[in-house]
């Protein structure tokens, strides 16, 4: 096997490749405009998270193996979803009400 500069870099790049394979699902779920600071609470308690920062890298999500809290996460962000369409549904018949 050839063990030159591109294989190394072509190595590195699969990694790096198969790294954001692992971590697009929790992106997504983390990116749900719908969370609120009651679901980051949740978030916290699930992905066991003391340092309560406002932003996390994906290197640092990465090094807590939070991928393996993937579906109870997913549970969260959905759940968020589901409370956020509600309130829009019941924001709407408000103002039908009022109007």
């Amino acid at each position: 096997a050839d063990s030159g500069p591109a294989a190394r870099v072509l190595h590195v790049l699969n990694q790096d490749v198969a790294d954001l394979t692992v971590q697009l699902p929790l992106i997504e779920v983390l990116c749900n405009p719908a969370l609120r600071p009651r679901h980051w609470e949740e978030v916290q308690a699930i992905i066991n998270s003391v340092t309560a920062q406002e932003e996390m890298t994906l290197g640092q999500l990465k090094h807590l193996e939070v991928h393996h809290c993937l579906e109870q996460l997913a549970e969260v962000s959905e759940g968020a979803k589901r409370e956020s369409r509600l309130e829009k549904m019941l924001t709407k018949m408000q103002q039908e009400w009022d109007s």
